[in-house]
């Protein structure tokens, strides 16, 4: 999603930390403050353990809101700034299930030929 359209130009690299940095410095991706139910659990602030899995996964969660954040930021339609989920999800439909493949040695062979999303 990162390296597609609208964000292929604010977004320098699609890895997960840079991401991360490129979305938190500030910018109009707004990425949410996430505050753990249970203080001693969870992931706050940013004490950086990427390649562990639940990090990775949290990380990622934030990543995914910010850049949902930016198509509702430059969507004309009015309605997706009031939160109606049924919007929001028409307009992220476009980057569902697409996995951009393009450094997959195995991907080669698996279909033929290299898919990522435009």
């Amino acid at each position: 999603m990162a390296s597609s359209y609208p964000f292929r130009d604010d977004v320098p690299s699609s890895a997960l930390a840079h991401l991360h940095a490129t979305l938190s410095s500030p910018s109009e991706f707004n990425l949410p403050e996430v505050t753990p139910k249970t203080p001693a659990r969870g992931y706050q602030g940013l004490k950086e353990r990427y390649h562990e899995a639940g990090f990775d996964a949290y990380v990622t969660g934030v990543c995914f809101i910010g850049l949902c954040n930016r198509l509702v930021k430059l969507s004309p339609d009015k309605d997706l700034k009031k939160n109606k989920l049924s919007k929001v999800t028409q307009l992220i439909e476009p980057f569902m299930n697409k996995v951009c493949e393009v450094l997959l040695r195995d991907a080669h062979s698996a279909v033929g030929y290299s898919v990522c999303p435009v």
